[in-house]
């Protein structure tokens, strides 16, 4: 069977910033992708998180080869889990 993921995101994250990209339906048959940078502070986490939460991601897959990758995580599933 075959899981098709209605938004899913996806997330570079790099020492300073983390890149986004979500796809989400665009009202008909077609999608629309949102590519948004934010900063991988506290803040600019916690805003990248309300930026996910705004566009209703339901899946998010993440390539992290730094510590920026687990401090997002972690305020990522403090207020739902993704």
């Amino acid at each position: 069977m075959d899981v098709i993921v209605e938004r899913p995101a996806a997330l570079d994250v790099h020492n300073a910033t983390v890149m986004a990209c979500v796809r989400a339906p665009d009202g008909g048959r077609r999608r629309v992708e949102h590519v948004a940078e934010f900063q991988t502070t506290v803040q600019g986490l916690l805003t990248l998180r309300d930026w996910l939460e705004a566009h209703e991601v339901d899946q998010v897959a993440m390539e992290a080869s730094s510590q920026p990758g687990a401090r997002f995580a972690s305020l990522a599933t403090s207020s739902r889990s993704f």
